[in-house]
This record gives C-alpha cells, sequence and structure tokens, in this order.
C-alpha cells in the first residue's frame, strides 16, 4: 500500500533514519486512539502516520532546525532522538509526557523529540504546531528565577516539595500577564506549522559525528 505521507518518508531517507530498536512493535490506530484520549492530546494525521509506521529513531546525518529570534538554544535545535511508540518509556513520547515531564512542559504539549542537551521539540496537541523547550529557562536571569520562587513560596507553596522546572511553570500558570513570550510560556518558541513543514526544514548537521 503507497505510503499516505511520503513526503516523510523521503525527509526521513534524506537525514538517513534508522530505528533505536529494531523489535520496536508499532502502534494501530486503535492504540494511538486509547494513548491521545488518556492523555487529552489529539494528534494530526502526519504525526499518527510517523508513529504507526516508525520507532523511536535517530537521524545518521544528524538534523538541524533553525530557531526564532530570542529563542537562547540558538543557533538552531539538533535533534538527537525522534520519540515513537513501541520500545522503550524513555523514547515514548506518551511515558515521558506522564512521568519525566509530567509538571513540567506545559500543558496541551507533548514531547516528541530531544536534542543532546535535553531540550524538547514539543507538539501543540490538536493544532499540530512545533515548538523547542529550552529546559534551563535561560530566559531567565538566576535572580529572576530565585525572586519566582520567592514569589511561590510567599503565597504558601512548600517550594522544597517541587523541582525548579516545575515551580517555574507554576509560577508561569499563576501570572500569565508577566510573560512576554508570545507562546505564553518563556521557554517555548515555535519551529513550524506541523510535524511534516518540521521534516521538510530539517537539514542535515555537517557537524554531526
Amino acid at each position: 500500500m503507497a505510503s499516505p505521507f511520503p513526503f516523510i518518508d523521503q525527509a526521513l531517507r534524506r537525514l538517513r533514519f534508522y530505528q533505536l530498536d529494531k523489535a520496536v512493535r508499532l502502534p494501530a490506530d486503535i492504540d494511538l486512539d486509547r494513548l491521545q484520549m488518556q492523555a487529552g492530546c489529539t494528534l494530526p494525521a502526519d504525526y499518527r502516520y510517523f508513529l504507526t509506521a516508525h520507532g523511536p529513531s535517530g537521524l545518521g546525518a544528524g538534523g538541524i532546525v533553525g530557531l526564532p529570534e530570542g529563542c537562547p538554544i540558538r543557533p538552531h535545535f539538533s535533534v538527537d532522538i525522534l520519540y515513537g511508540v513501541g520500545a522503550r518509556d524513555d523514547w515514548d513520547p506518551f511515558a515521558l509526557l506522564w512521568s519525566t515531564y509530567d509538571g513540567v512542559v506545559p500543558g496541551g504539549y507533548l514531547p516528541i523529540a530531544t536534542d543532546p542537551g535535553g531540550n524538547l521539540l514539543l507538539l501543540q496537541c490538536g493544532v499540530g504546531a512545533i515548538f523547542a523547550w529550552d529546559h534551563e529557562h535561560r530566559e531567565l536571569s538566576q535572580a529572576a528565577v530565585q525572586q519566582a520562587v520567592n514569589e511561590l513560596e510567599a503565597g504558601g507553596l512548600d517550594v522544597r516539595n517541587y523541582d525548579i522546572g516545575r515551580l517555574l511553570l507554576m509560577w508561569e500558570n499563576e501570572r500569565p500577564e508577566r510573560i512576554d513570550n508570545p507562546t505564553g510560556h518563556g521557554n517555548l518558541y515555535r519551529v513550524a506549522e506541523s510535524f511534516s513543514k518540521l521534516l521538510e526544514q530539517l537539514k542535515p548537521d555537517p557537524d554531526y559525528g
């Protein structure tokens, strides 16, 4: 049967895609229906296709995509792993959403890729747009981070129970009027309008390997 998204397969071949686990058990559509219901995250058709046709993967040619002005991860995002379903939990976007990134990434987003430094690409549920997520919150100075923590503590929160990522997300959610970033989160930066466009924009990394 012909692929419904041949340009996705072409882009992956161009980047020398390879599966991280040869024994991956790719999900069926019914599996993705269940996962997206559990996560409250509607997946766009192009990303659903990727998950059912390809497991968690690396790119033999590397893969870099440009970042918008003001993103401190600049000059580009370098894809280390494209997450997928059917193998280990630390390569699975849904398992990661429910464990490592629970309460750390904004609601309504799904982690779909990582760079070597721990930054993520997030898919906006329903909409399908792709954003870079800076796990270090480098838009904030150390003084600004401490002020945010102090404000939460002054509001009655026992800040000792949370790591800094969860604290900063709580601070942002309580004070949306103080976030200048148009995404509504200080460490979130729009990269592509869809998963397909992301793959189209990804270029081989001349420094990879």
